[in-house]
């Protein structure tokens, strides 16, 4: 399977975080890439850039839901979500 678009991964994010806890984005980064099921050659895929395909992504998925009003960064890399997104 190929790195999923960062709105492939919403559900899988939020769910992550459905506990109401926080967690960091290493966390929710392994737990995802177990859910969509990416292999070791996946997560090793890069952009032109030179970075991290998937961790792009991740990126993008956590800045849409936060803007989206449905986590909140209650500090760098550490997520959790609102009531909105449970």
């Amino acid at each position: 399977m190929a790195v999923p678009k960062y709105d492939e991964m919403y559900n899988d994010f939020l769910i992550t975080l459905v506990d109401g806890k926080e967690h960091d984005i290493k966390e929710i980064r392994e737990i995802v890439a177990k859910k969509k099921k990416l292999t070791d050659e996946d997560l090793k895929e890069t952009l032109h850039s030179g970075k991290c395909k998937y961790f792009n992504r991740i990126g993008w998925t956590a800045t849409y839901l936060k803007k989206a009003g449905l986590i909140n960064s209650v500090k760098r890399g550490m997520f959790n979500i609102t009531d909105e997104g449970n």
